[in-house]
């Protein structure tokens, strides 16, 4: 009878003692602080990862339109009246696409004031902690070059051109 009122008790009680208890609480909250933490993060990598490829492909094809433009521009001392006329090949023609050309119709002379934006992305283009921004080609010092220009600092440039330059 005695083993009987033994499993009855165990029964009745099945708590365990509190240090287990304890215990098993801290590792489910290591489990879920570990989860957590290494979901954020391959978010936040993945986020970072499929942003950038389109940072550097846009930097390319900007740099194959700088150097198409600046031959251009030195063989006929002016910029073209449209992107099409410039001398890409077949696989390099998505790049027109791709920009907006600001002297549309009747070019624009071969030198420009600095800061004078010539082709710009289309659209704007946005990473991981960081502004959005735009890959422009532009005048610096009389040169064509490509920056990446935030995209309050391009609408500025964008309006001062409007202000200050005639349309060509």
């Amino acid at each position: 009878m005695s083993d009987n009122s033994l499993s009855s008790q165990k029964l009745a009680d099945p708590k365990r003692p509190a240090h287990v208890q304890k215990r098993r609480r801290l590792s489910l909250y290591r489990a879920l602080t570990i989860v957590i933490t290494t979901s954020a993060a391959l978010i936040l990598f993945v986020s970072w990862w499929r942003a950038y490829p389109r940072r550097s492909e846009c930097y390319n094809a900007a740099v194959v339109l700088l150097k198409t433009l600046d031959a251009y521009r030195l063989e006929n001392q002016r910029l073209p009246p449209i992107l099409d006329v410039l001398p890409l090949e077949r696989k390099q023609r998505y790049i027109l696409g791709h920009f907006e050309y600001q002297f549309p119709g009747l070019g624009a002379p071969a030198t420009l004031p600095d800061g004078t934006i010539v082709a710009n992305c289309n659209r704007v283009h946005t990473m991981v902690f960081h502004e959005p921004w735009r890959c422009a080609v532009m005048f610096r010092e009389g040169k064509l070059v490509v920056e990446f220009l935030p995209e309050k600092i391009f609408e500025n440039l964008l309006e001062q051109r409007k202000t200050v330059l005639p349309l060509y």
